[in-house]
This record gives structure tokens, sequence and C-alpha cells, in this order.
């Protein structure tokens, strides 16, 4: 009896600080990225409202690029992971030509968002 007993000990030593460290630890972590996040979706449109294919949407914050995304065949685009803050869209057909600031761009994320955006 004494041996299953001293055989309980080191596994109380060994597995019990273990197991604080890993409860500690990811309190910390979900305290350091639990900030939340949104997205920004929707289609964008010629003036005859037919979807435009491989357009970039590009967001910007503070001058700088934050995110991107290219639009698919039906015109439609998705940016995940974009934190609370103001951001300004602009549009551009491809990587050289220069960006296209959309008018009434500027976003302030605090909840999901459609944005549909119409080029003229």
């Amino acid at each position: 009896m004494k041996k299953k007993f001293k055989l309980f000990i080191p596994f109380r030593k060994i597995i019990i600080p273990i197991f604080l460290f890993l409860l500690i630890f990811s309190l910390q972590v979900r305290l350091a990225y639990g900030q939340q996040s949104y997205y920004l979706k929707g289609t964008v449109t010629n003036n005859t409202s037919r979807p435009i294919s491989r357009v970039w949407v590009i967001l910007y914050q503070n001058n700088r690029e934050a995110r991107r995304s290219l639009t698919g065949d039906d015109g439609k685009y998705y940016i995940g992971r974009l934190n609370t803050g103001r951001y300004s869209i602009r549009i551009k057909r491809n990587l050289y030509q220069s960006s296209i600031p959309i008018s009434d761009s500027l976003l302030t994320f605090r909840t999901n968002t459609t944005r549909n955006i119409r080029l003229r």
C-alpha cells in the first residue's frame, strides 16, 4: 500500500504544476489576443451594375495598407481580421495602376460590415 502512495506523490508534483502552468498560459494568450475582429465584404460593380472581377479592394489605416482582397468572377470580395478602427477604401484594377479612392470611403469598424462599391 505504501509503494502505491509513493508512486502517486511524484505524479502530483509533476502533473499539477504543469496543469497550472498551461491554465495560466492559456488565460494570458486569451487576454492578449482576445480583441474582437471584424470583416468587410461586398461586391464591386460597374455603372450598369455588372460585377467586376479581378479588382483589388484595399483598406488603408493611418495612410498604410492594412488588408486587401481580390474580387472573384462574381465581383465579390471579403476582408477579414479587421480590428476596431478607421479605414479608407481604395480600388486597383492591377498592381501597376494607381488606386482609385472611393468617395465617402472612411469606415469605422465596430461590427461586421457589407459595403458594395459601384465604379463609374
